[in-house]
């Protein structure tokens, strides 16, 4: 019987390759390559074993918000960052972030925003939303 372990190490590069790839796809390749069934299950905490050794523990990640607050706010100091954490859970909610030499560039921006946002698709879900501006040059420049 083939363990989660063992898938780790067999899909660790075709999710390096493709982060995106299905569990079943990748039990498909397993049964096409080695010849075994193994169940879905098993494949799936295998290629979350895997993501979490090429990209790092998501929730670590959410825990060091503060740390790059910290940092930011040391070098870069006319920057503008807020963490929200519900109150009840210290679950991370939201966060803005706008650095002084984006603000600073804004200034020469024409006085529209451009608005884009993308779905977070990992188990805590959510979006992230992103601001840009264009200058009197045409390049876009980010405002947060």
């Amino acid at each position: 019987m083939m363990g989660s372990k063992v898938v780790k190490s067999i899909v660790l590069d075709k999710i390096r390759a493709n982060p995106n790839k299905k569990a079943i796809d990748i039990a498909d390749e397993i049964k096409s390559d080695y010849g075994l069934d193994v169940a879905y299950r098993t494949v799936w905490y295998g290629t979350e074993l895997a993501k979490t050794a090429l990209h790092g523990d998501e929730a670590e990640s959410y825990a060091q918000l503060l740390w790059f607050s910290e940092s930011v706010m040391k070098s870069n100091p006319d920057s503008r960052i807020a963490i929200e954490f519900h109150r009840e859970t210290h679950r991370f909610q939201r966060m803005f972030v706008t650095y002084g030499a984006w603000m600073k560039g804004f200034q020469s921006c024409r006085p529209i925003l451009f608005i884009d946002a993308t779905f977070i698709t990992n188990k805590y879900k959510g979006q992230i939303i992103a601001a840009s501006a264009k200058d009197a040059n045409q390049v876009t420049c980010p405002v947060t």
